[in-house]
């Protein structure tokens, strides 16, 4: 049974600091991930959008089925995924926009795909999938993961977090054993 737009609305604005932070996190890994597709649109652009199209209405919640953190990472993955469908690949790239190794030399004559290859994406996604698995009943580490991977450090993340130092050097802990494992286990590791 999906929620009124009151409902939706009201969890919103419910949202508490370390959902928000995670979404923006999410966000932020979204828009990195479209490259050249995002036009200039920033993370904040894409959770935006996510939040006013449940607003709307053309975003419908389950309250069932996910948590509202879920559904808008959800939507904002539906969102980002069409906007890199709208962008065409064969679309003239700037000389701006291609790498060169050496200064001199004509970047359009050593252009390189910037895409991973099929295998590399696939291994990154499985190791993700995976360590995400590993996580899945564990929202602090994976919120201790989004902030690493923004770059944050481990005051700035405890500070967004609301976590003490000993809280989030359990939380570290975790991550690091968690992660051992999943390597372990090639990546496959559920459990």
């Amino acid at each position: 049974m999906t929620a009124t737009i009151e409902e939706t609305t009201a969890a919103l604005q419910a949202l508490s600091h370390p959902d928000r932070l995670r979404l923006l996190l999410s966000a932020r890994w979204r828009v990195r991930g479209l490259g050249r597709a995002a036009l200039g649109r920033r993370a904040e652009d894409l959770l935006s959008e996510a939040c006013l199209r449940v607003c709307e209405g053309r975003r419908h919640w389950d309250p069932g089925a996910v948590s509202f953190v879920g559904f808008l990472i959800g939507a904002m993955r539906s969102i980002s995924s069409h906007w890199r469908e709208e962008c065409s690949e064969s679309e003239a790239y700037l000389a701006s926009e291609l790498r060169s190794d050496h200064p001199a030399a004509d970047p359009v004559e050593n252009a390189r795909s910037q895409r991973p290859d099929a295998e590399r994406t696939l291994v990154a996604k499985d190791t993700l999938d995976a360590i995400n698995g590993k996580f899945r009943d564990d929202p602090e580490v994976l919120l201790v993961i989004e902030g690493l991977g923004e770059g944050m450090k481990g005051p700035a993340i405890q500070e967004a977090l609301g976590l003490t130092p000993d809280q989030y050097e359990a939380a570290f802990k975790r991550m690091r054993r968690g992660a051992r494992r999943v390597r372990d286990e090639g990546g496959q590791g559920h459990a």
